[in-house]
Order: C-alpha cells, then sequence, then structure tokens
C-alpha cells in the first residue's frame, strides 16, 4: 500500500506545483501518447516537462526514487519586544534532506519557509503573537510531523 499511497501523493505535489490546468494538460499528453503501449515513469516525466517547460528531474528523484518522507518537528518563538516570528524545521528522518517549499497559516496571513537541509530557519515580522499557526494548511506537502510553541 505505501507504494501506492505515496504515488497519489506526489501526484497530487505535482498538480500542486503545476497548477490545475498545466498538470491536466500533461496527463491529456501522458494518456493520448502512451494509451494502449507500455510507459514508464521516466516517460510520464518527460509529458510533463514538455507541458510544464520545466526541469521536473530532480522533484521526481527526491519524491519517487528516495526512500520515505520528510519527517519534521516544526517550532515557532515570538520575540513580544522585536514582534518577529522566528520559525524553525528540523528534519529528523534517517537518509537524504528533501528540499521544498513548507506554506504556514500564521493568523490571517501565509508565509513560505524555504526547507533545505537538516535545519531551516526563518523571521518574520508580525505585529502580536500567533492564535493560528499551521503547517500545510492547504495538505500540499508529503510528511510526518509536529508542530510546537517554544517557551
Amino acid at each position: 500500500p505505501n507504494s501506492y499511497e505515496k504515488g497519489s501523493w506526489v501526484l497530487h505535489m505535482l498538480r500542486r506545483k503545476l497548477g490545475d490546468t498545466i498538470f491536466w494538460n500533461g496527463i491529456k499528453l501522458y494518456y493520448t501518447t502512451y494509451s494502449g503501449k507500455n510507459a514508464s515513469t521516466k516517460d510520464f516525466g518527460q509529458c510533463m516537462e514538455s507541458v510544464s517547460k520545466t526541469n521536473l528531474n530532480a522533484f521526481f528523484k527526491e519524491w519517487l526514487y528516495t526512500a520515505g518522507n520528510p519527517q519534521l518537528d516544526i517550532s515557532w518563538k515570538y520575540d513580544e519586544v522585536k514582534k518577529i516570528l522566528s520559525v524553525t524545521v528540523l528534519q529528523q528522518q534517517i537518509g537524504p534532506f528533501f528540499t521544498f517549499p513548507l506554506e504556514l497559516a500564521i493568523n490571517n496571513d501565509r508565509k513560505i519557509i524555504q526547507v533545505n537541509g537538516m535545519v531551516s530557519k526563518a523571521d518574520f515580522s508580525l505585529k502580536s503573537k500567533p492564535e493560528i499557526f499551521i503547517a500545510d494548511p492547504d495538505t500540499n506537502l508529503l510528511f510526518e510531523g509536529s508542530v510546537r510553541e517554544e517557551k
């Protein structure tokens, strides 16, 4: 089941990355090109690259050909004096680290932190301490993890 579940998640993330129109145009190209024929993941990737005009090698290598998925410890701390929200994302999985943008819902705003190693940090100006802090609010990313406020 893990192969099918991860495969469907990767398709979901690819659709979010490319946008609905480009993604579905890529699906149509793949279907018309390979209907009734054998095809590989590489063939699928080439169709998506052709339609999106984007090099997707790193995406497929990371999300399809790398075992596992990110295991994240996400923490945040608000400095009342400086009015700064500091966010830290720690990748805890064994094996290679993933690179991806992680969207955060903070009160009524959306922020992005670029995760690209074992530890990724970002500071955001914020008028008051967050009442709402949600990692990946639209469920765009395959990961397991927790969010906590640092005291």
